[in-house]
């Protein structure tokens, strides 16, 4: 049973990963859940160190998601603009045969044109796109050192 669970933790943790990078999957909390499967079986992780990495995942959630509001209003995005990102991050690790290229030019360009549909113009709407752009790649390093923290303690407490 110990090897299952070990195996299932190992499986979040890595759909945690690909949910970090790509944004419709709450990578963070995927992780945190397979260290917490993993932290509850064996009693290897202290209960105040899980909830503590349960309050730190919650807050950088909110954080997140409140900084981005705050951006994207600022910036003057539009809803189809704010849409037209994801879509081009989602669409730029699925569809392109240029791999990671594509997570800087599909979210640009999905800005855009999200941008131009909602009624702005070229170069506001790529003023709005680079500011999306850089929203992400903030939430990105955010959720991946938080990651490799959860990471950290999952490979110390297995050894």
């Amino acid at each position: 049973m110990t090897i299952l669970i070990i195996i299932i933790s190992i499986l979040l943790i890595l759909l945690g990963f690909i949910g970090i990078i790509i944004p419709i999957l709450p990578g963070s909390l995927i992780v945190f859940l397979g260290i917490l499967l993993f932290g509850l079986y064996s009693g290897s992780i202290a209960i105040s160190t899980l909830i503590i990495l349960g309050i730190i995942i919650v807050a950088l959630s909110i954080i997140n998601y409140a900084i981005g509001l705050w951006r994207i209003k600022k910036l003057g995005a539009t809803r189809t603009g704010v849409w037209g990102g994801v879509i081009g991050i989602v669409a730029g690790l699925v569809f392109s045969p240029f791999g990671f290229v594509s997570i800087f030019i599909c979210p640009i360009l999905g800005t855009i044109i999200g941008e131009i549909i909602g009624g702005k113009k070229l170069l506001a709407s790529a003023k709005i796109s680079l500011g999306h752009l850089l929203g992400y790649f903030i939430a990105l390093i955010l959720e991946f050192t938080l990651a490799s923290y959860m990471i950290y303690i999952f490979i110390i407490t297995l050894l």
